[in-house]
């Protein structure tokens, strides 16, 4: 299918359709200006809202600190961009709830040592203001630039997420997290193209914007502004120097404070030069574990705190892949009670604990996601002279 006929056959609405208000969300990237130019051709009347997550005790350049904030600058663009397609244009200021559900808890991993996860829980909260304005202004859709898709199945009213054309630049995982309350209203006119579709398109429509979003869970950069913002906010016990022990329990060297630190990356070499990267941290010992990268390939986990949308099997095992960075890899998943599950890869994975990894039905677009949940390693014990599994089941579970 060529590109006209794609946009011809993605939500071309009929006469009732063009009647209803539809919200389209604008971040200030290219992909979402696209997504508004579209619907515009395509005779939605729009509305544009941008929700702009803030801190109220930050008075320098807030971008320097959480690098997916919004400027001032880029929101006087937005507001141009909806003047230029005749559409008005929303600002909805959340400092207080970004503050609350998605800074504190980023303060709070960084004090525990632990993988950030902010970003589901900043992706949610963004969704969840936007789809509070689609009803505050009287709209019955939203809609967003993500490269996803979303599948109904009538039968049983349910709404599922399923990965796009573009597997590089997919975000069914993002997406599948989200309740059903908004998936059911939600629009995806970039979900049957792909990546250089849309700058092909961005070209040919005049639009300007930024192409070069946060990645994942990189939104708060390890600088200098970052650690001073960090130290204004975490109680001094958090902040106190610790020891360094690497794998075997040797202590190595000393720290300046946890907060210094991002989980899996390197902190020193050995003697023969092998990296030591940062794997766990003992908060009531201020004491930071070193392992070698070696110590990060997996081929068994425990997926805890699953997030398991309708119809995902539950009951036996399944083959299933698991996502990790836009990589994919097959497993078999067994699934336990506590919404949790073990995970036995067929060849060794990289990965951090605490990372929120996802499980996809197949590789490749128009897959169905299975279920998301945090990783947690299973170490091991020899227990006369066999391997057993040495599991922490406080934590694992």
């Amino acid at each position: 299918m060529d590109g006209k006929n794609k946009l011809m056959e993605t939500y071309m609405p009929d006469k009732a359709s063009r009647k209803e208000k539809v919200v389209v969300g604008l971040s200030g990237g290219l992909d979402s200006m696209v997504t508004a130019y579209l619907l515009k051709i395509q005779r939605y009347d729009l509305i544009g809202v941008t929700i702009a997550p803030s801190l109220d005790d930050y008075p320098k350049d807030q971008t320097t600190l959480f690098s997916c904030g919004i400027s001032e600058i880029k929101i006087e663009a937005l507001s141009n961009f909806c003047q230029q397609l005749g559409i008005p244009h929303h600002v909805v200021r959340i400092p207080r709830e970004f503050r609350e559900i998605v800074l504190e808890r980023w303060i709070s991993k960084k004090a525990s040592g632990d993988v950030p996860d902010q970003c589901w829980f900043c992706h949610h909260l963004r969704m969840e203001s936007l789809h509070a304005q689609m009803k505050a202004l009287g709209a019955k859709r939203v809609a967003t630039g993500h490269y996803a898709k979303i599948a109904n199945q009538d039968a049983q009213g349910l709404t599922f997420v399923q990965t796009s054309n573009d597997e590089t630049h997919d975000q069914s995982v993002l997406l599948s997290r989200l309740p059903q309350e908004i998936l059911k209203d939600l629009m995806l006119p970039l979900s049957d193209l792909q990546k250089k579709e849309v700058l092909k398109l961005a070209e040919n429509f005049g639009v300007n914007g930024n192409d070069h979003g946060a990645m994942p869970f990189e939104c708060f950069p390890e600088n200098e502004d970052t650690i001073a913002y960090l130290e204004t906010k975490l109680p001094h016990r958090f902040r106190k120097e610790g020891i360094v022990l690497n794998g075997t329990g040797e202590r190595v060297m000393e720290h300046e404070g946890i907060h210094r630190f991002r989980h899996g990356t390197q902190v020193m070499q050995t003697s023969g030069r092998i990296p030591l990267l940062l794997a766990r941290y003992i908060t009531s010992e201020r004491k930071m574990i070193l392992h070698p990268e070696s110590w990060f390939q997996r081929t068994r986990i425990v997926l805890r705190s699953c997030l398991i949308p309708p119809e995902t099997p539950w009951a036996v095992p399944f083959r299933g892949i698991l996502e990790r960075k836009k990589t994919k890899h097959e497993a078999w998943f067994y699934p336990k009670s506590l919404n949790s599950c073990v995970v036995e890869f067929d060849s060794p994975v990289n990965m951090m604990e605490g990372e929120v990894l996802s499980v996809l039905k197949k590789k490749g677009k128009n897959s169905r996601i299975l279920l998301s949940g945090c990783a947690c390693f299973i170490d091991e014990e020899i227990i006369e002279g066999d391997s057993h599994a040495k599991v922490d089941y406080a934590r694992e579970f």
